[in-house]
């Protein structure tokens, strides 16, 4: 379906299914995206879909990399309901502006919830507080909710 790499550029249509927005109409972004390429898929979305979208989600598909965070900026400042996914590694370098502004999924790759029963327990620690919950209280998504997902492609103008 897609055209040519170089031409052409993939977002993501869904709904949301965790974290705070889950339910709303999502545009998925993914990796670094310019401000025009993502309002052309957001007027795709209601063109063509007959969907307004509400929540932008940045750092789909595994793709947590945001360089010009003016975009997530931008888009906040419109009323958009904004999501980053970002590495736990990696956010430390988050500006504080987005810490606060925008809905924050810190993401933690590791297999080690598989060996854990349903109540065991999953402790954060920082230096003033601890966080836990239990396992089986988590979100649980297997990926078979994003099946229903629409890709979204727009043209990038010609230089």
């Amino acid at each position: 379906m897609r055209k040519d790499a170089k031409n052409a550029r993939i977002f993501w249509l869904g709904r949301e299914l965790e974290g705070q927005y889950s339910t709303l109409w999502t545009l998925f972004i993914v990796g670094d995206q310019n401000i025009q390429d993502i309002c052309n898929a957001l007027k795709k979305c209601q063109e063509s879909r007959s969907v307004i979208v509400g929540h932008l989600y940045f750092g789909a598909g595994n793709q947590s990399v945001v360089t010009n965070y003016d975009i997530l900026r931008y888009f906040v400042s419109l009323g958009y309901f904004v999501t980053y996914e970002i590495l736990v590694e990696q956010i430390n370098s988050v500006p504080q502006d987005i810490l606060e502004g925008c809905h924050i999924m810190v993401c933690i790759k590791n297999n080690i919830l598989d060996s854990l029963k349903p109540n065991d327990t999953i402790k954060f620690e920082t230096d003033n507080q601890i966080y836990c919950s239990a396992k089986n209280q988590f979100i649980a998504n297997d990926f078979s909710g994003y099946q229903n997902d629409v890709e979204i492609q727009i043209d990038l103008e010609p230089l």
